[in-house]
């Protein structure tokens, strides 16, 4: 951590019956807890589940977490979440702090689940049989997980993450960073709408209030400072981070409005995002950094300039970016982008989702995700006897919607590469009807389904958003995605997006027939030179391959040419004749005094006892090539390399065998 300077700144009668008793009793297995937009349940259980330890190998946790305690992880810092995978029907939470949640299953809507305790059941209505997904974060500044555990169905497992590697990318902000003034604070907050459509990780290190420059805001502590502890800001004191817990991909930095507040001076601010920009390049060399102008523009010039200084002291991964457009209406009274008719300084969630698709090109670049995923909102595709619907629970805050009657189609012209991909398809099965969905991907049907779990909420919320998966979905570049609902009953067939996830390419195949052909050589003349050299060739093109085929395509097209050139090789007849040939090609490249004589000696005692073994005379074929042998190696170091007498050896024994 680099220093700073600190500078200003009546009785109720209850009746007891048996009966009551006994009700109570049974009732005390189960105890609904009902939560603004969400329904968990928080449970006392006496069957038997299996319990999984926080410190499970497939649970993956995100932000700053104390694992000091291995029965007990607690979690730091705005957005801090773990994830993992598991089996079987039902989830609970076990934990040790009153807490609120943001909760996601199986990557459909993000829940609220308020003011939560103990052992927390997040599937009251079940879930299918099989492998589901799981997400856990904090949702505000205040809130921090204590994290004892889950419990999962009798028999029932986590599982291996689907991506081992994935890209981290750290932001770094105040209350807008927060999600401050937004429905689901941390989860509505323009980094993890980024994170979500770009299918990486991330993390928030911001709260509300903090300042760049120590003593400017209104925490406890400041961003220079905070940064290098564990605990928030919201903590007067905390012990420092590990900071080679995880290196980010990324960092972005939102960070100024507390200091323009509390008057910070241009140039004073200017040198400590300077030093701070300094100190994350000491963290982390390899990290690329972006530093966002404030989107109503204040330190604009003072945040550039600062960014321009690290460049020129030589650094190369370090980025201004400017915002300029992203957001509108600052003070306006009519604007949709900021809160409190634009008297403050946080956007609204719509605000939140511009800033965020702004930026995912941007970072997209510098990420090189393992897995690539390409999201299209249902409102943004062509439209037939369907219509576009506001809603706050839905991704980018719009689904689509068959008016009244009748079947709605909903297309998209796939504008990705060729490849084999998962397909999500976002939906609200509403408990008011049963619509009926396909999916097909140009005229092939990928599947039909019926909209007919009860999931106890007759609205589009997020109680009734859940997707079907389609997976090993071969689509080509340019084909038509379509998606066609029909309004039953009350339900009217609403989509929210769709998510298409490329396969990760296996390789492996490939590395296989790599090696093989790397096995192969050619030190005794055994293949003809010319084929040899073509394997060669193709051996370079296969190994840039494993690193750059997007697509089964190319994993195959990749394949093809290596197996074309190794199964191209010559061989080269071992026989006298070509024996002959070699010895000849080796003292000619040898190029010495007398060559052609020695040459002429030696392939003559070949030609006679080719000769000989032709009549069947086997013991004069022996004196013959023991004479040739005698020959060749008096010429070793003249005429005749030692490697290349071992090749002619190795020819000789080869010959006599066959």
């Amino acid at each position: 951590m680099y220093s700073v300077k600190k500078s200003k700144v009546g009785a109720i009668r209850v009746l007891w019956f048996t009966f009551t008793i006994m009700f109570a009793v049974l009732c005390l297995n189960s105890i609904s807890v009902h939560t603004a937009g969400s329904s968990v349940t928080k449970t006392t259980t006496q069957t038997t589940a299996n319990a999984v330890h926080p410190g499970d190998a497939n649970i993956e946790y995100y932000g700053r977490w104390d694992k000091s305690d291995q029965d007990s992880y607690h979690s730091y810092w705005n957005g801090a979440y773990m994830k993992v995978r598991f089996t079987g029907s039902s989830v609970q939470l076990k934990l040790d702090k009153t807490v609120s949640l943001i909760v996601n299953i199986n990557d459909t809507g993000d829940q609220l689940i308020r003011d939560v305790n103990g052992t927390v059941n997040l599937t009251p209505n079940g879930l299918p049989s099989g492998t589901h997904t799981l997400k856990v974060a904090t949702y505000s500044h205040r809130d921090e997980i204590v994290f004892n555990g889950l419990l999962l169905d009798s028999g029932e497992t986590t599982v291996e993450p689907s991506i081992s590697d994935n890209k981290i990318i750290e932001f770094i902000g105040d209350s807008i960073t927060s999600g401050y003034d937004t429905k689901y604070r941390s989860a509505s907050a323009f980094p993890w709408l980024v994170g979500d459509l770009l299918g990486s990780e991330h993390t928030q290190i911001s709260y509300p209030g903090i300042a760049l420059i120590d003593g400017y805001g209104s925490s406890t502590v400041d961003m220079e400072i905070a940064y290098s502890r564990l605990k928030s800001a919201y903590h007067r004191t905390s012990s420092d981070w590990d900071h080679s817990t995880y290196a980010p991909k990324a960092i972005v930095i939102n960070l100024g409005s507390n200091d323009y507040y509390t008057d910070a001076q241009p140039a004073l601010f200017q040198q400590h995002y300077i030093d701070f920009l300094t100190y994350l390049r000491n963290l982390y060399p390899n990290t690329e950094i972006f530093a966002l102008r404030l989107f109503n523009g204040w330190y604009e010039s003072e945040v550039s300039n600062a960014v321009d200084a690290r460049i020129d002291a030589g650094d190369t991964k370090v980025h201004y970016v400017d915002t300029t457009g992203w957001l509108e209406g600052y003070k306006d009274p009519d604007t949709e982008d900021y809160a409190k008719g634009g008297e403050s300084v946080h956007p609204t969630s719509l605000g939140h989702t511009k800033v965020a698709k702004h930026l995912i090109p941007i970072l997209k670049t510098y990420l090189d995700l393992p897995v690539t995923q390409h999201i299209v909102e249902a409102e943004s595709m062509d439209l037939s006897n369907y219509s576009i619907e506001n809603n706050e629970e839905a991704s980018f805050l719009n689904n689509i919607k068959v008016p009244s009657s009748g079947t709605g189609t909903a297309s998209y012209t796939f504008a990705e590469a060729s490849g084999t991909y998962d397909i999500q398809v976002n939906y609200f099965d509403e408990n008011d009807g049963e619509s009926n969905y396909s999916l097909y991907v140009g005229d092939t049907l990928i599947g039909s389904w019926t909209a007919d779990r009860d999931l106890a909420s007759a609205g589009a919320d997020s109680i009734s958003l859940t997707n079907k998966n389609f997976e090993n979905v071969s689509i080509q570049k340019g084909s038509l995605i379509k998606i066609e609902g029909n309004f039953e009953h009350y339900e009217a067939a609403r989509v929210d997006r769709l998510k298409f996830i490329s396969k990760p390419v296996d390789t492996e195949p490939l590395e296989a027939i790599i090696e093989e052909a790397q096995a192969i050589d050619n030190d005794n003349y055994f293949y003809t030179t010319e084929s040899f050299e073509e394997l060669q060739l193709a051996i370079e093109p296969a190994e840039e391959a494993v690193e750059t085929v997007e697509t089964e395509a190319e994993l195959l097209e990749a394949i093809s040419a290596l197996k074309s050139a190794t199964d191209g090789l010559i061989e080269v007849e071992v026989n006298y004749d070509n024996l002959s040939s070699l010895v000849t090609a080796f003292i000619n490249e040898n190029d010495v005094n007398g060559g052609k004589g020695i040459t002429n000696a030696l392939t003559s005692k070949l030609e006679k006892a080719k000769a000989s073994e032709e009549k069947g005379k086997n013991k004069a074929r022996d004196n013959q090539v023991n004479a040739f042998l005698n020959q060749v190696s008096a010429q070793e170091g003249k005429a005749l390399s030692s490697e290349q007498l071992d090749i002619i050896h190795v020819w000789v024994e080869e010959m006599l065998e066959g």
